[in-house]
């Protein structure tokens, strides 16, 4: 088992995604083979971006400017949040979520054009980084097309109707604003992989990152993988998911267990001697060459629970100073520390403004939430702009 150096930037406040039981993860009954990595993802660094929050335009343009910049602080790899249209019907608040999806193939008029999509691909290209997209396969929004040309490929309740989606575990979610997708059905899977492929071949993206990828079947995800692989063997595959059997298909999957032992031994509630353990635990569970992701931070933990600073205190430091060099084994040079904005000095000038003005909205979110008035009451996937803490890693 390996790690890959992961540094990520996201903005975006929503709830829902998987995250974890705590639970040493089983040994799968058959031997899993990792899915060979590109040879540039090791040791490469991840910065996970919202452009919707990254700058005051919130445009594909604005961004592309901030390249430079981000090259000279280290990055290899963009992680880009979604930026397909956002459903219009069942819409959770005003903006919507990025993750219901109306039209894969499409650009949110609010970040601009396809053209200013490709631009900053190219501009990307040029400065050294790799681009990877949010792909989410789960579900769609409500609106999408294929909800009235092929209902069929939907999920349906016992009444009939097209059912919400749900987790990676396959729990009932309030996700009201997003259809749950049914992956029986050879030609939806087909419809995605196409839709897939138009971003690897027209827009030259190096990999995904797979929202939700426990809902959906291993053996899509083998298909998926296969089937691009023909246009990029080089691909990267980060999946939202922490089972051993992923990384059949992923390079990369989410360390949960560890973020969630950070916060126990941060507070004092387990000792560090539990490291040990876990670090065993994750030996005998996940192939060789898997990559795993570690995190102090992410924006479910810090809407829900807090932010790190909250949640871990003082020891919020160590615990990501741990995530850099703790590896299998705890070799050093197998790393996946997750670095938010903020963390570096040049992030901390820029977003200082936004900071003051936000930490206010997201404890006001936060606390409503608790008593589930407001908002996002309860709900899955609370977009807004400016809302709520800006500076937190996505996991």
């Amino acid at each position: 088992m390996t790690r890959l150096r992961v540094f990520l930037l996201s903005t975006l406040i929503f709830a829902g995604c998987s995250r974890g039981d705590g639970k040493a993860p089983a040994v799968p009954a058959k031997p899993v083979v990792a899915a060979p990595a590109p040879a540039w993802t090791e040791r490469a660094t991840i910065y996970e971006v919202n452009l919707r929050q990254y700058t005051p335009s919130g445009t594909l343009a604005a961004f592309t400017r901030e390249l430079p910049r981000l090259r000279k602080l280290g990055v290899d790899i963009l992680w880009i949040m979604p930026v397909q249209p956002i459903g219009q019907k069942n819409r959770k608040g005003s903006l919507g979520s990025y993750y219901a999806i109306r039209d894969y193939r499409g650009v949110n008029p609010e970040y601009g054009t396809r053209a200013d999509f490709s631009a900053m691909v190219t501009e990307a290209h040029k400065l050294g980084f790799k681009v990877i997209l949010d792909w989410v396969a789960n579900h769609t929004a409500f609106d999408h097309d294929w909800i009235t040309a092929h209902p069929d490929w939907y999920s349906k309740n016992k009444d009939g109707t097209i059912a919400n989606a749900r987790d990676n575990e396959g729990h009932d979610t309030d996700w009201t604003d997003v259809a749950e997708l049914d992956y029986d059905k050879p030609a939806m899977r087909q419809a995605m992989i196409a839709d897939m492929r138009f971003w690897v071949d027209s827009m030259a993206l190096d990999g995904f990152r797979c929202d939700v990828a426990g809902g959906a079947p291993d053996d899509f995800w083998m298909e998926a993988r296969t089937a691009l692989a023909t246009s990029r063997p080089d691909l990267f595959w980060l999946a939202e998911a922490e089972a051993p059997t992923m990384h059949a298909a992923f390079n990369a999957t989410y360390g949960w267990r560890w973020h969630h032992l950070m916060n126990d031994i941060a507070k004092g509630k387990k000792p560090v001697a539990e490291l040990d353990r876990y670090l065993e635990e994750e030996r005998a569970a996940y192939p060789a060459g898997a990559f795993r992701m570690y995190f102090t931070s992410n924006h479910d933990e810090n809407s829900w629970n807090g932010s790190e600073f909250e949640r871990m205190g003082a020891n919020h430091q160590p615990a990501f100073v741990l995530a850099g060099v703790l590896g299998a084994g705890g070799e050093p040079e197998q790393t996946a520390p997750l670095l938010r904005q903020g963390h570096d000095p040049v992030d901390r000038a820029v977003a200082r403004g936004v900071l003051r003005r936000d930490a206010r909205a997201q404890g006001r979110e936060r606390r409503a939430r608790q008593r589930g008035v407001g908002g996002a009451a309860g709900g899955a996937r609370a977009p807004g702009r400016r809302q709520g803490l800006r500076l937190h890693a996505h996991a």
